[in-house]
C-alpha cells in the first residue's frame, strides 16, 4: 500500500527520470547514435580516432606527400574550374600555397585557396541506424584571404569495395564549398590504410619489379623477330630453323638436366658424367 502511494506520488518524477536515462539510446548503441562517438586530436593520425577507443579511420594513405594534390574533379562549374584536392599533408599549385584545396580556372593560370591544410578539423557524423559504415567523415577547411573568407567540406564515405577513391565536387555556395570522396580507406579499422601517405603520386604504381618483368619481356620479344627476320631474309631458313641461336636453345634441356644431375648426385659419388679436358 506504501508503495503504491509513493509511485503515485511521485509517477511523474519517475517517467522524467527513465526518459533522460533512455532517450540517448534511442537509435541504437552509442557507437552509433548521432553525437555520441567525436574526434580525438592526434598528431600521428589524419582522420578519426573514435573518443571511446571503438575504431579509428586513417585517410592518410590517400594523401601526396611529395607536395602535389592527389584528387582533382573533372573540369565543370560554370566557368570550368578544377579544384585540387590532397588530404592531411598541403600542396602547392599555381598560386596556392600550403593548400589543401584549390581552385584552378579553365585557362590554369589563375586560381583561388579555398582551404588551407593547417585549419583541418575533422568531425563524425553518425547517419541512422546503418552502422558505422552508414556515417561519415568529415574533414572542414578554412581560408581568410583579403576580403572572403572560404570553407571546404569534404565528406569522406566508406566503400568497402572502392580500392581506388574517387572525388567530386557536391556544390559550390558562396564561398562554400561541398565535396565527396568514397573510398575504402574511409571505413573505420580499413586494413591497408595507415599512415604513410602517397609518395608516388598516384595509387597502386607499379613495383620496381614489374617494371623489370616488362623490360625483360620486351627484350625477348625484340630478340626473336630481330633474329626471325634475320635468319629468313640473310639465311633462307624456314621452320624452327627460324629462331635464333636454334642450335644452343636445343641444347639448354641437356644443359640444365646435367648441371642437376651434378647438383644433385655428385655429392653421393653418382655421378657419371665426363667432360673433356682442355689444354
Amino acid at each position: 500500500m506504501v508503495a503504491a502511494m509513493l509511485f503515485y506520488r511521485y509517477q511523474r518524477a519517475l517517467c522524467v527520470v527513465i526518459v533522460a536515462v533512455l532517450w540517448p539510446w534511442r537509435e541504437g548503441p552509442a557507437l552509433f547514435a548521432d553525437g555520441q562517438v567525436q574526434c580525438q586530436a592526434k598528431t600521428d593520425v589524419c582522420g578519426c580516432v573514435f573518443d571511446d577507443g571503438s575504431g579509428t579511420i586513417d585517410v592518410s594513405s590517400l594523401a601526396n606527400t611529395d607536395g602535389t594534390p592527389r584528387f582533382q574533379t573533372v573540369p565543370g562549374g560554370p566557368h570550368n574550374e578544377t579544384y585540387y584536392y590532397n588530404p592531411c599533408t598541403p600542396f602547392n599549385k599555381v598560386t596556392c600555397s600550403e593548400a589543401a584545396v584549390c581552385v584552378v580556372n579553365a585557362n590554369g593560370e589563375n586560381a583561388t585557396q579555398v582551404g588551407d591544410a593547417e585549419t583541418a578539423t575533422w568531425i563524425y557524423q553518425a547517419q541512422g541506424q546503418g552502422g558505422v559504415n552508414a556515417s561519415v567523415l568529415i574533414a572542414n577547411y578554412q581560408h581568410r584571404g583579403s576580403d572572403f573568407i572560404s570553407q571546404s567540406f569534404v565528406k569522406f564515405v566508406c566503400d568497402p569495395s572502392a580500392s581506388t577513391p574517387t572525388f567530386e565536387l557536391e556544390n559550390d555556395d558562396n564561398n562554400v564549398y561541398y565535396f565527396t570522396l568514397t573510398s575504402k580507406c574511409a571505413c573505420p579499422n580499413a586494413a591497408g590504410c595507415s599512415s604513410g601517405g602517397n609518395t608516388s603520386g598516384t595509387e597502386g604504381q607499379m613495383s620496381t619489379g614489374s617494371y623489370m618483368l616488362i623490360l625483360l619481356f620486351v627484350a625477348i620479344f625484340v630478340y626473336l623477330a630481330a633474329g626471325m627476320v634475320f635468319n629468313s631474309t640473310q639465311r633462307h631458313a624456314t621452320g624452327l630453323e627460324l629462331v635464333p641461336n636454334v642450335t644452343f636453345w636445343r641444347a639448354v634441356p641437356g644443359y640444365i638436366k646435367d648441371g642437376c644431375m651434378f647438383a644433385t648426385c655428385n655429392v653421393c659419388g653418382r655421378w657419371k658424367g665426363t667432360y673433356q679436358e682442355i689444354n
